[in-house]
């Protein structure tokens, strides 16, 4: 006999248990009522409608992928309501509540990116003639993956970045918090060697992190906090792909550059081992006033060349030995010289090697002399001690 009861007792539980899983949604029967776009604002509670049928549903559309919204009858009173959410798409039911607040109702959703139906009926599933106020909040947006917003960087091509608001990482390891948003890149090495990262910054301090093969929320490696600029050299492996993290100090707005500059850049050469420097196109005597000046107040003497374009760096070779020559910025053209105290009776053999970095380099030699009384290509033989 007590065996039989607690059977008894345990299938009515379960006819219960199926009773209200039957009614915990309503059936997707309801005629339209005009459309709206789903809020914008976290907290912010918008009406969609002021009259709103017992049997309708309010059609809300731009809803953004992983954001909650809530949609509510709370503070009218005209009946009892239930509202069940089915995805439009799909009819799927996405949410469903009944007497959240009294005897009005409040469901909630993730939405993930489709339109939503919010159906509106009197309980138990019917319609009603009277109509409810229906509103909507948007209650928190999408968490956000720094991970699945990467920018793929190429060897050599600057990027911009622009971080505002709060993030998703504070504390991956350096020695300062990180509220504020990220920015994630992604490199793979063409070749084996040292690259340079370079970071430009506007507005206050960007962290810079570091990982290899793989981004999430672990694993980073501090670099630096950079405030305005910084250059960072890495050695990279070919074929591997990396990642270069900035993640902002503070929740204003920071914007800024990134380069990820090849080995041997400093030297003009490019991603793929060739010289990207530009050639000295020309080199010679801009003004036609000669190779050689005399400054009569010093008796220095003067070796002077021009280059086109303005750029690179200048050596003299003077009987064997070289020097570097001073610049000056001539427009278009650099202007270089080179002063030396000219000896008695003494030939100057010299040649201006204009180069800059890999490229194409420029010459141009001469010669001159000093007489026994130190004028330059004189021609004084006599009366010298």
């Amino acid at each position: 006999m007590k065996k039989n009861f607690i059977k008894t007792f345990a299938l009515s539980i379960l006819t219960i248990g199926f009773f209200f899983g039957a009614i915990a949604q309503c059936p997707d029967d309801n005629t339209q009522y005009g459309e709206s776009v789903a809020p914008a604002n976290v907290g912010e509670l918008v009406v969609l409608s002021t009259c709103t049928y017992g049997g309708e549903y309010r059609l809300v559309t731009n809803l953004q992928a992983g954001a909650v919204y809530s949609f509510e009858t709370c503070g009218d009173t005209d009946f009892d309501t239930q509202i069940t959410l089915r995805d439009n798409t799909t009819g799927e039911v996405v949410g469903y509540n009944d007497d959240y607040c009294g005897l009005q109702s409040l469901a909630s959703c993730t939405s993930n990116g489709n339109s939503v139906k919010v159906l509106i009926d009197k309980y138990n599933c019917s319609d009603q003639s009277s109509c409810m106020t229906l509103s909507a909040t948007l209650v928190s947006e999408p968490d956000v993956d720094p991970c699945n917003e990467v920018v793929l960087l190429n060897c050599g091509d600057p990027d911009s970045f622009s971080v505002t608001g709060s993030g998703a990482w504070d504390g991956l390891g350096g020695p300062w918090g990180t509220p504020g948003a990220e920015a994630v890149f992604e490199f793979t090495a063409p070749s084996t060697g040292t690259y340079t990262v370079e970071v430009t910054n506007d507005d206050y301090y960007v962290d810079l992190y570091f990982q290899e093969s793989s981004c999430g929320s672990t694993g980073w490696t501090y670099i630096d906090d950079i405030y305005t600029s910084a250059v960072h050299s890495f050695d990279l492996t070919s074929g591997i792909t990396y990642y270069f993290l900035l993640d902002d100090e503070n929740t204003t707005t920071s914007s800024g550059t990134i380069v990820i500059n090849p080995p041997l850049y400093d030297d003009g050469y490019g991603c793929s081992g060739d010289c990207i420097a530009q050639n000295i196109d020309w080199a010679g005597d801009q003004d036609s006033d000669g190779f050689i000046g005399v400054d009569a107040s010093t008796g220095l003497v003067y070796i002077n060349v021009e280059s086109f374009p303005n750029l690179g760096e200048a050596t003299v070779t003077i009987n064997g030995t070289s020097y570097p020559m001073d610049y000056a910025d001539w427009g278009s053209n650099a202007h270089w010289y080179y002063a030396i105290t000219p000896t008695t009776s003494e030939t100057y053999n010299w040649t201006v090697d204009v180069t800059n970095l890999c490229a194409t380099s420029q010459s141009v030699s001469g010669a001159f002399s000093t007489d026994c009384e130190g004028t330059v290509d004189g021609s004084a033989t006599e009366g010298c001690t």
